[in-house]
This record gives C-alpha cells, sequence and structure tokens, in this order.
C-alpha cells in the first residue's frame, strides 16, 4: 500500500530537488556571465 505520507515526502523532496537545481544553474549562468564580461 501507497502512504500518503510518503508521497508527501518524495513531492517535497522532488520540490526542493528541483530548486537546488535551478539555483546551481543560475549561479553556472552569472558566473559564466561574470567571465565573458
Amino acid at each position: 500500500m501507497v502512504m500518503p505520507q510518503s508521497t508527501l515526502e518524495s513531492l517535497l523532496f522532488f520540490l526542493i530537488l528541483s530548486l537546488v537545481a535551478s539555483y546551481i544553474v543560475n549561479l553556472k549562468y552569472s558566473s559564466k556571465l561574470k567571465i565573458q564580461k
């Protein structure tokens, strides 16, 4: 049986993971722009 709590935890984990990934991508893009300048 799939517990709703585990589903919520997995959803939270996925949300945090996507936020961290976007943050890292933004850092890389900003560093690339700084290097180009």
